[in-house]
């Protein structure tokens, strides 16, 4: 990517990196004692604007902390590979610790009561038993339902403190970023610039 032919790309690929999961101004707030691992802050006082839950969020953070974040204290709290779910057990295999990451979540909300708070889906993959696993004994007969139940608790309990905005999952592209960054194709390379909406 970084080397080779420079007209291969229209841009300078070097400056693209991706941004810390962490700052001071959010992690001195919490200590060591925590059990997520994405926590940034725009400033040191309590979130106006808070985005939950997993890695998808960072890069909405990312963006509205670089136009709003000098006027506003917006704060990002995640746990990778936790979709937003409130008291059900079902996770991603090999992913445990999601319930007590969103307890966590919500308790802090409860304390902090920021005016905002944003949701930005995942969990589809959920669905598929080959990704995750729904613990049992459950009162779940299906993934379908505890997502589904997961979800409306979680919002429920936000919306007691704050007004809640659910950002819908964001679509998976086929090709990575590196397939559209060239001016030229490559031989023999396929890119996917578009998906469908039913996809």
């Amino acid at each position: 990517l970084h080397e080779g032919f420079a007209e291969r790309y229209s841009v300078d690929v070097r400056a693209i990196h991706a941004e810390p999961r962490t700052n001071a101004l959010c992690s001195d707030r919490f200590g060591d004692e925590r059990n997520f691992n994405y926590c940034k802050s725009t400033q040191a006082a309590p979130p106006e604007v808070l985005f939950l839950p997993d890695s998808r969020p960072q890069s909405v953070y990312d963006g509205t902390a670089e136009i709003l974040g000098k006027r506003h204290a917006i704060t990002l709290l995640a746990r990778g590979g936790c979709p937003p779910i409130l008291g059900a057990d079902l996770h991603y295999r090999n992913q445990h610790g999601c319930m007590e990451a969103w307890e966590t979540f919500v308790r802090y909300v409860e304390r902090a009561e920021p005016p905002l708070v944003v949701l930005v889906g995942g969990g589809l993959h959920l669905l598929d038993p080959a990704d995750a696993e729904l613990v049992t004994p459950s009162q779940f007969a299906t993934r379908e339902e505890a997502l589904r139940y997961g979800l409306r608790e979680l919002i429920t309990v936000l919306a007691r403190t704050s007004r809640v905005i659910y950002i819908r999952p964001l679509p998976y592209f086929d090709t990575p970023p590196s397939c559209f960054l060239r001016p030229i194709s490559l031989p023999g390379s396929q890119c996917s610039p578009t998906i469908s909406r039913s996809g």
